[in-house]
């Protein structure tokens, strides 16, 4: 049995419940005893002793009144066990939630958010089956069979002995099955983990798939992983079904040996005729429950394997040595006045995570309010390290930090928060306003204080410019804003919190360096009474520091301006002393000149693709376009349906076989004949007997590889409806929601065909062979029959499927808003802790999880009713069949053999029906997730050509931008192309540039000015909506636009790292690549030193979005990754974001050099490298405001010459 222990006392939430179920079960047994009796004994009144129907009224009536108060109990049974079950659900998932909240930090060696997602979603629901089915049915199985033998034995002490003898072998043979199942189970589970971090790691790195040309390649992988999750599946399920096959030969043989055997002694008057058909009627009644339990085996194994994999993240420990305790309860609400006076002390603190062999060791630093610290070193020296344990994230291994004196573990977490703003590395924005972002830390400011803080961070300059200002939607963590947009959006978040330390995590890497200098003056501003603390690579930003805390080698080395200005930077390089010492002149009046004289000024970000709230998805309900996809892999599998419908029938058809002519041996015993006349009916008990369990095995095997075959065609289709509307797709739904259709939805439609479509066909083929039987024997009892399966099939179906899609139509609904909340939740953990929103977040996670899990409950109780109803539907059946047979057989209509055969048959036969319930649920549920999934594949599709439509291609990379024009806005308001120029918004404008073959091109402009949308045209992610682009003098829409981008190699602001190791990131592009080349690449940019110093090397594991490396690492992974591709064109999106200038210089003379003879496209802040590009094009609003090579640029456009003076390249 499988009965885990721990998972066992999860059981307390329902207990009371669980009794209950118990109790009806056990109750609705001991009603099989009397059912059985009155069945029997009404037979033999009228097969042998000729009564009338009028003398055995009273008989007819006991027994309607025991087959309805069974019906009545089965319903109470399967009510309280699902209630039990939900709370039981209810209250580990919400535990859960809490045990991951409380731990904060998760940590480097974590699981993805989509790995925990799926744990607490689909993991925790595994567990319904087992608790409302197996463990309630282990519980019958253990109860009422003793009782049911107990009660033959004392009627017919040989059958009770075959009974005893039996019964134990069922089990027997489930325990050699359960530890093989459970092996294979596990590692089903362990693949379905894998396949759901695949899932949505490929999810959230689509867009860079796309931008890159592998769609086609990661399609494959894809469906790999379906192919090899569907052979685990059905390796898994051979054993169950084996197991299931066991139970049910055992039964039916056992019930055919006591059928033979009952009928032999009969047969020499050792039985009484209504004693054996009694000890008949029983048998599949005492064999049901372990029968049953066989079945839900399976149910068990999953429930086990799911708890034992919840358990991992119930185990882990929350006081790690690297790891803090949360908050006590209560904790984390009011508001507090605790701050420091004076300073932070660092004392000796050292810190190594255990993969790494260089930490921070024995730092000694001061941070003082009124000053502003800036915190240098190279990449990956542990800047971001040490941030976190001034946040309090992890905590020191060695040594201490104090406050005013005080050991910093004094002042409870929540209240430490309180006096910290933090704008971090990689900033994460959440769904809503750009008010309810900036607001995030303060929800209750003014909207003047959000202003004044928006104009501190230099954000407000393009907030005022979004379609609805500050109530401007954005998509999920800021998505459509440049990487310096969603910068200073944290920033001015940051500000705000008006908080005594301020801590800023590379916040200005991304922003362009006139935003910068007017942050510059702000933060200066803002450290009067404040102690900031900066980590940058930047001269602007070294300027206004006031203390310098250098990280190298894991040291720290604190030193004022004039030391950090004489000591590090004169003898790092000259050119950064010209840098710091340098002043900054503003040139915005000169470009908002050359911006009146091209266009009006127009919005400055995107609004259809970018902003949700002006992207409402168009939604096709037509039926054709919902069952379209569905069908068409239905057809394309056509031969094995018929199959897994054709043995279905005969599972069930050998059944009524089985007991109908079980019933007639009993019957035509009874008269004493020769038993030469019985051989015929005996060898067709053992037929039926071993036929049924053959069937159903066979069935189950065939309808679940059409499912698992289904389900691996079903992701890939829906993958490539995503691949189709990216990246717009992003802009209006969120990671999370896409991961519950793209998992969750076409899960649910694994029980599509097996229980919703399948079963439909199979009971019409039952309900028309048992009429036609009928009708050999007597048409009136073909009408019965006949009426009962359309009162089943036309009415009891109809009702309940109308009340289910009533009640079950926003449950999708609800399991995507709580997938998509608790993705935002566990993505977002660390902010939400640190600016005190954890528990209102959390909070909605949770009334999220209850409204679905309430929903699933209410459709789980009316499928119960449901079943109630069609087996009161299936009872009533068979008492009409035999009250109306009753009269035939003493008129001579039919013969008295028939009798009990005929009651049987009806009974059994309704074996078909009784999965109808379940069919309805499946189908309501899957009809949703397919409507969901049809919704994506209904949105319109911004780039028209069809990717693989055209064979389209060239040797010649020439490039040709023709007066080309791009609005944001008109994407969702289905604008014609521009027609007047001063009604242009947010894009690129007029712009027009010819790069030849080999050719270098470099772009400078602000943040948000229009340059990464040039790249987004150029590799055909959208099109232009008037001029054109041109690929070797034709059309870029008549190419091949997957092999067009497979030929450029592009590096941009926002690629995806994906949760594998270094190595396969970075022959992503190129899985042929000799090794000698990749350790070329890493040099190149100057990250060999750092991977030979991993333990695992080539081999580490880099985590969710390459958590493990810093924000310098991961961009100079990012390009060593592109060099790789060895491509006839490269484009670098701001290829030094994060990275110092020394080492950005170097990196980007690497990439020129890397890619000498191929085209070359530099798009930069910086202005690094542009020495050596043919072309110059300057941005701004998306228009061209200056052209040329550097040095004519340097002479005539100020912008130009500002932007390469500021960032120290003279």
């Amino acid at each position: 049995m499988l009965f885990e222990r721990s998972l066992l006392q999860q059981g307390q939430f329902g207990k009371w419940l669980f009794t209950a179920a118990a109790v009806f079960a056990v109750a609705g047994g001991i009603l099989a005893l009397f059912q059985a009796q009155f069945f029997s004994h009404i037979i033999h009144t009228v097969f042998l002793e000729q009564r009338t129907l009028a003398e055995i009224e009273g008989l007819f009536l006991w027994l309607g009144l025991v087959l309805l108060t069974r019906g009545i109990l089965l319903g109470g049974q399967e009510l309280a066990a699902t209630h039990s079950a939900f709370q039981i659900k209810q209250a580990i998932r919400e535990r859960l939630i809490d045990h991951l909240s409380r731990m904060g930090y998760l940590g480097e060696d974590t699981e993805s958010s989509g790995e925990v997602s799926q744990v607490i979603i689909e993991g925790v629901d595994a567990l319904e089956p087992y608790f409302s089915q197996y463990l309630p049915q282990a519980v019958v199985a253990f109860l009422v069979p003793p009782i049911l033998c107990l009660a033959v034995f004392l009627i017919d002490p040989l059958s009770g002995f075959v009974f005893l003898v039996t019964a134990p072998l069922i089990p027997f043979f489930m325990r050699l099955i359960a530890d093989v199942s459970e092996r294979q189970t596990q590692q089903q589970w362990g693949r379905l983990s894998q396949l759901s971090a695949f899932l949505f790691d490929a999810l959230q790195g689509l867009p860079t798939i796309k931008r890159l040309g592998k769609s086609a390649e990661m399609a494959e992988r894809l469906a790999e992983k379906g192919d090899e999750y569907r052979r685990a599946t059905l390796e898994t399920l051979r054993t169950t079904f084996l197991s299931a096959l066991v139970m049910e030969m055992l039964s039916t043989l056992s019930t055919a040996v006591v059928a033979v055997q009952v009928g032999l002694r009969l047969l020499y008057g050792w039985i009484p005729f209504e004693k054996a058909l009694f000890v008949l009627v029983i048998a599949p009644e005492f064999y049901l429950p372990l029968r049953l339990l066989g079945q839900r085996f399976h149910a068990g194994m999953s429930g086990v394997t799911a708890w034992k994999r919840i358990q991992k993240l119930f185990e882990k420990d929350l006081d790690e040595p690297h790891q803090v305790k949360d908050l006590q309860s209560g904790e984390e609400t009011g508001q507090s006045s605790i701050g420091f006076g004076k300073e932070i002390v660092l004392q000796n603190v050292t810190f190594a995570f255990p993969e790494r062999r260089v930490g921070l060791q024995n730092i000694n630093a001061r941070l003082q309010p009124g000053t502003i610290t800036v915190l240098v070193g190279a990449s990956g020296a542990g800047k971001t390290t040490l941030l976190n344990l001034l946040l309090r994230l992890i905590r020191p291994q060695e040594g201490k930090i104090l406050v005013d004196g005080k050991p910093v573990e004094t002042i409870p977490l929540a209240q430490w928060w309180d006096c910290i703003g933090v704008a971090p590395q990689r900033p994460f924005l959440f769904q809503g306003t750009v008010r309810e972002n900036i607001a995030f830390a303060k929800p209750h400011a003014t909207q003047a204080e959000i202003e004044q803080a928006a104009k501190m961070a230099y954000a407000d300059e393009f907030i005022v410019r979004l379609p609805q200002g500050y109530e401007t939607r954005l998509g999920e963590n800021g998505y459509g804003l440049s990487a310096g947009e969603k910068q200073r959006l944290i920033l001015a978040r940051a500000y705000l919190k008006d908080a005594p330390l301020l801590i800023l995590d590379e916040s200005t890497a991304n922003v362009d360096p006139q935003s910068i200098e007017k942050i510059c003056h702000s933060l200066k501003e803002h450290s009067k009474n404040k102690a900031i603390l900066i980590v940058s690579h930047q001269p602007q930003i070294w300027e206004i520091g006031q203390r310098f805390w250098v990280l190298k080698d894991g040291r720290l080395h604190e030193m004022d301006h004039n030391e950090f200005e004489s000591v590090y930077l004169v003898n790092q390089a000259d050119f950064h002393k010209k840098v710091v010492t340098g002043r900054l002149q503003s040139v915005a009046s000169d470009v908002d000149r050359r911006i009146e004289h091209a266009v009006s000024p127009g919005i400055s970000q995107a609004e259809g693709m970018r902003y949700p709230a002006l992207a409402q998805p168009r939604i096709s309900t037509q039926t054709s376009s919902l069952w379209k996809p569905w069908l068409l892999q239905l057809w394309s599998l056509r031969a094995w349906i018929a199959l897994a419908v054709l043995l279905g029938w005969a599972a069930i058809f050998s059944n009524v076989g089985l007991m109908s002519t079980s019933a007639y041996i009993i019957s035509f015993a009874a008269l004493q004949p020769s038993i030469a006349l019985l051989q015929t009916a005996i060898v067709g008990v053992r037929f039926f007997g071993i036929s049924r369990g053959v069937f159903r095995y066979l069935e189950r095997l065939s309808s679940h590889r059409v499912t698992l075959d289904l389900l691996s065609r079903m992701r890939v289709w829906f993958y490539w409806a995503l691949e189709l509307r990216v990246p717009q797709i992003f802009g209006r739904y969120g990671s999370g929601e896409l991961l519950s259709r793209l998992i969750g939805d076409i899960a649910s439609l694994e029980p599509f065909y097996v229980r919703a479509i399948a079963p439909l066909p199979v009971a019409a083929l039952i309900a028309i062979g048992v009429v036609v039987w009928f009708l050999t024997i007597q048409p009136a009892l073909a009408w019965v029959a006949g009426g009962f399966y359309l009162l089943a099939g036309l009415f009891v179906l109809p009702v309940f499927y109308f009340v289910i899609v009533r009640l079950s139509s926003p449950n999708n609904a609800l399991r995507g808003q709580f997938s998509e909340r608790l993705v935002v939740f566990l993505q977002g953990l660390v902010d939400l802790k640190v600016n005190r929103r954890l528990a209102e977040f959390q909070h909605r996670v949770v009334a999220s999880a209850r409204k679905y899990g309430r929903g699933v409950c209410r459709l789980n109780s009316l499928m119960s009713l449901q079943g109630v109803a069609m087996n009161l539907v299936a009872y009533c059946a068979m008492w009409l069949a035999l009250w109306i047979a009753t009269p035939l057989v003493k008129a001579g209509a039919i013969s008295g053999l028939s009798l009990a055969g005929l009651g049987l048959g009806v009974l059994v036969s309704f074996e078909a029906f009784l999965i109808l319930p379940q069919a309805v649920q499946y189908f309501v549920s899957g009809k949703e997730a397919l409507l969901r999934l049809s919704e994506i594949a209904a949105e319109r599709r911004e780039v028209s050509s069809n990717t693989f439509g055209s064979r389209t291609q060239t040797e010649r990379f020439e490039i040709k931008f023709d007066c080309v024009h791009f609005d944001y806005r008109a994407i969702e308001s289905n604008l014609p192309a521009w027609t007047n120029l001063e009604q242009a918004g947010q894009g690129i404008k007029a712009v027009s540039f010819t790069l030849g073959e080999g050719q270098r091109l470099g772009i400078v402009g602000r943040s948000g000015s229009g340059k990464t949308t040039l790249v987004y045209l150029l590799l055909g992610l959208f099109e232009p909506q008037s001029g054109a682009i041109y690929l070797d003098g034709k059309d870029l829409s008549q190419y091949d636009l997957s092999w067009w981008r497979s030929c450029v190699a592009s590096c941009t602001q926002d690629d995806y790292l994906f949760q594998t190791s270094l190595r396969e990131n970075l022959l992503f592009l190129n899985p042929n690549v000799s090794q000698e080349r990749l350790w070329q690449a890493l040099e190149a940019v100057r990250l060999a030193d750092f991977v030979r110093r991993l333990p695992q090397g080539l081999e580490t594991q880099l985590g969710e979005h390459g958590r493990r490396l810093s924000g310098g690492e991961r961009q100079r992974l990012l390009l060593a990754r592109t060099l790789l591709r060895e491509s006839p064109m490269y484009i670098f999106d701001e290829p030094t974001a994060n990275l110092d200038l020394i080492t950005a210089k170097e990196i980007v003379q690497n990439l020129i050099s890397w890619a000498d003879r191929s085209t070359i496209i530099l798009i930069s802040h910086q202005a690094i490298g542009f020495e050596q590009m043919d072309e110059i094009l300057v941005f701004d609003q998306g228009c061209i405001i200056g052209r040329g090579k550097h040095q004519d640029l340097l002479d005539s456009n100020e912008y130009y010459a500002q932007l390469y003076r500021e960032n120290g390249s003279q």
